[in-house]
C-alpha cells in the first residue's frame, strides 16, 4: 500500500463509493478479477484507480479483449498495458496486425 500511495498520492483524495468502488467493479466484471489480483493489479500499476472508466478503461478493454482476442490473464498479470495510449500506442500497433495475420504481441511492451 506504501508503494500505491507514494506513486500516486492523488488516490488519498479519492472516494470509495463515487470512485475506487466503481473502478473496482469496472474491472473485476471485464476481467474477472479477485480482490486479491485486483490488488496485485494496482501494486503493479497504481495509475490504474487514476484512469476514467468510459474515457480510458472502456474503450480499451474493448478493443484489447474483444477485438484483439486478448487474453484477460495478460491483463490482469500486465496491467500497465492499460496505462498505454489508445490512439497513438495501442491503435497504430493494432491496425495493422490483422492484414497480416499476425497476433498482437503482448508479451513485450507495445
Amino acid at each position: 500500500m506504501a508503494k500505491v500511495l507514494a506513486a500516486q498520492p492523488c488516490i488519498l483524495g479519492f472516494s470509495l463509493p463515487d470512485n475506487l468502488m466503481p473502478k473496482y467493479n469496472f474491472i473485476q466484471s471485464r476481467l474477472g478479477t479477485t480482490g486479491q489480483e485486483f490488488g496485485q493489479m494496482v501494486a503493479k500499476f497504481p495509475a490504474l484507480l487514476t484512469l476514467s472508466i468510459d474515457k480510458n478503461l472502456a474503450p480499451k478493454l474493448d478493443l484489447l479483449l474483444e477485438e484483439a482476442s486478448v487474453p484477460a490473464e495478460t491483463l490482469i498479470r500486465s496491467p500497465q498495458l492499460l496505462g498505454y495510449s489508445l490512439e497513438n500506442r495501442i491503435l497504430p500497433r493494432y491496425t495493422p496486425l490483422p492484414l497480416c495475420r499476425t497476433p498482437l504481441p503482448l508479451s513485450v511492451p507495445l
